[in-house]
């Protein structure tokens, strides 16, 4: 465990980075004569006012969402990003990428360098972002808060779509970056999100078309507490955080988190739980509906409710399963249902508001609410 945990110490202080990215298994390599898929295409000749012939091309180009093996694996997205150099051998082409000449041409074109078409690869990916993914990750403008929770995004949201062997890895194989980040922004870690960025916590399932992870949605064994995109095994996604209104005196109260290495809390967590203060409300579920119940109400709550576990979730649930709303911004918040101890909570889902905070006909209260 430790030596998995220094993985990102070695991936920074390696010289060069050579990856087999077309390698489907272990006992593939890189250095055997390389399969090129064939490409159609064909030349129509055609003449200009002028006088003067030309001709156009049509080509039938490759599937914009290729993926090279590699670029399937949750553990690789570390190595491209920390180390100082990467010579990728992939499927179409022969990629080169140099850190240092990325960050000082940041205002140029910084493709990486290879020997054919660079195309759509998803490793270079921009996921929304102004700079791509892995080329030059520009680690001083993450000071920036705004800047910080954008990377941090969109990262997790590119992470979360790659395949993972093994689900209790899924916070290890990206603690390297997590590590370097919060060092760098001085913000405080808790399992796979960050103290100071509690819009963090309104992520929820995506419908990522191009994901390679189909895990189970919760894991067998505990990999993360369930306020922790983590906990499920599939890709996620997270609100526009820079549009998002947070309540008015939402603070966390405490956190308690153990992880398998004691002093290294970006480690594999083995229980862990969250206290906040915000305003919440208590409410009732109902089979086979995503509708909630208040019974200070009596009747249904104007409440659109988005459960972790899709539609699975509320074929199981149970009628009259006890469960509050607790509200992280003014639009909407986490919906959360007792343990069978009947002492703690866990996230099942999301939530917002159907006609807004302001016309809300919720009669919340503010209370601390423990989330494990």
């Amino acid at each position: 465990m430790e030596e998995i945990s220094r993985m990102g110490e070695i991936d920074e202080q390696t010289a060069l980075t050579i990856s087999a990215a077309r390698a489907k298994a272990l006992n593939e390599g890189f250095l055997q004569t390389r399969y090129i898929p064939g490409e159609r295409g064909f030349r129509i000749p055609f003449l200009f006012l002028d006088g003067t012939i030309g001709s156009a091309i049509f080509w039938k180009a490759r599937e914009p969402g290729f993926w090279d093996p590699i670029h399937q694996r949750a553990w690789y997205l570390q190595e491209p990003i920390l180390s100082p150099r990467v010579l990728e051998s992939g499927t179409h082409n022969t990629r080169w990428h140099c850190v240092r000449h990325c960050v000082q041409n940041r205002n140029e074109d910084s493709s990486p360098e290879s020997d054919g078409w660079i195309g759509d690869s998803r490793i270079f990916t921009r996921h929304h972002m102004s700079s791509q993914l892995v080329q030059g990750m520009h680690w001083a403008a993450l000071e920036d808060p705004d800047v910080f929770t954008s990377m941090w995004e969109s990262l997790i949201m590119h992470y979360t779509c790659r395949g993972i062997g093994c689900q209790e890895d899924r916070l290890l194989a990206v603690s390297a970056i997590a590590k370097k980040m919060g060092h760098i922004a001085k913000k405080k870690y808790m399992a796979g999100l960050w103290q100071e960025d509690l819009a963090l916590l309104m992520w929820k399932p995506s419908d990522a078309k191009q994901s390679q992870n189909n895990g189970d949605i919760r894991p067998k064994t505990y990999v993360a507490p369930s306020w922790s995109w983590a906990s499920i095994g599939r890709a996620v996604e997270f609100p526009n955080t820079a549009f998002t209104i947070l309540m008015d005196g939402l603070r966390i109260i405490d956190v308690e988190i153990q992880t398998r290495i004691p002093s290294d809390e970006f480690s594999a967590v083995v229980s862990a739980a969250l206290t906040i203060r915000t305003l919440a409300l208590p409410c009732r579920f109902t089979h086979a509906s995503t509708r909630l119940w208040s019974y200070d109400l009596q009747g249904e709550l104007g409440i659109f409710a988005e459960f972790d576990l899709g539609d699975q979730y509320v074929l199981d649930v149970q009628d009259d399963g006890e469960g509050e709303l607790a509200w992280i911004s003014t639009q909407g918040g986490l919906v959360r249902k007792k343990n069978p101890n009947g002492l703690s909570y866990s996230r099942v889902g999301v939530f917002s508001e159907r006609f807004g905070f302001e016309n809300s006909e919720c009669d919340r209260k503010e209370m601390e609410v423990v989330l494990v």
